[in-house]
């Protein structure tokens, strides 16, 4: 039995969601992943003490 591509980032999706990360479908690229590093990033620097 052969194992695609496909099924194993499948598989580890899965895995990452049982090890609750939560799955970003909107974050298709590097640039998007950028993105949303620079948000989280720029919410968290800005958030009072």
């Amino acid at each position: 039995m052969t194992t695609t591509e496909n099924q194993i980032e499948k598989d580890f999706i899965a895995k990452l969601e049982q090890l609750k990360y939560t799955y970003r479908s909107d974050i298709r690229d590097r640039d998007a992943l950028e993105k949303n590093f620079r948000e989280k990033k720029f919410k968290l620097s800005t958030k009072s003490i």
